[in-house]
């Protein structure tokens, strides 16, 4: 109506970290107050939420952050995904990424999923994602982007995790993300995160379209492939 300003929907963007203690940020830590400098600014011109509930492990901790229930309402009270699971969060449960693209958001994500991969029901792209830059496990190889091996019929195999896929009018595709090998995953992931942000901006300009983004990094997840701190300096 004249007179009215229409307001577009803010772009959301949630960072989740692995295994980073208490103690490990910098307006938190007692004794290491330098320790994250950037978040410690980010924090100043914030909201901290100092009195929340949250998991302790992986699989426990995803499930609450994209469905909103506690662990008990998911049935994931105390179950990691291991690579042979064969379950995930309920396919008939709304999450996040879904609820929003209902209210017009596009969704993204780009890390660590680890809540089901044995049934392409189950992967992020067929549960409210348009694409996700994804490993599927808890923890894979920093560098090499290997969970475990596999033997089988006297041969030994390495099980790579490091995948992109999209939604489409399908069950959506997918592909091993293997130009990244030999490439940090924290950095690999912080790259995906401003490709998907920059593609968005770029079809859909002036926030016509919402986004949503998840980065769901890797680390600190304790796994083989010690940082090169050259690289990281650069990031």
């Amino acid at each position: 109506t004249d007179g009215m300003v229409k307001k577009s929907k803010p772009h959301l963007f949630l960072i989740t970290l692995d295994d980073v203690g208490h103690n490990d940020i910098g307006w938190i830590s007692r004794d290491m107050p330098g320790a994250s400098p950037v978040l410690s600014e980010m924090a100043s011109q914030g909201i901290i939420f100092d009195n929340y509930y949250g998991q302790t492990t992986c699989t426990p901790a995803r499930s609450t952050i994209m469905s909103g229930k506690f662990t008990h309402r998911t049935g994931f009270q105390d179950q990691e995904m291991t690579v042979y699971s064969d379950f995930s969060l309920a396919v008939n449960m709304t999450l996040l990424p879904a609820a929003l693209k209902a209210g017009g958001y596009k969704a993204y994500g780009v890390g660590k999923w680890n809540l089901g991969h044995c049934n392409i029901a189950y992967m992020p792209w067929n549960r409210g994602f348009d694409k996700f830059f994804t490993q599927t496990m808890s923890g894979i190889h920093y560098y090499n982007h290997t969970h475990d091996t596999m033997h089988y019929d006297g041969a030994t195999y390495d099980l790579y995790d490091l995948l992109e896929g999209e939604a489409d009018d399908g069950m959506g595709t997918f592909k091993p993300a293997l130009d990244y090998q030999g490439i940090y995953s924290t950095n690999a992931y912080q790259d995906n995160a401003l490709t998907y942000i920059e593609a968005h901006n770029k079809e859909y300009p002036d926030n016509v379209v919402p986004m949503f983004l998840w980065l769901a990094f890797h680390g600190v997840h304790s796994d083989g492939g010690d940082p090169k701190w050259e690289e990281m300096s650069e990031t």
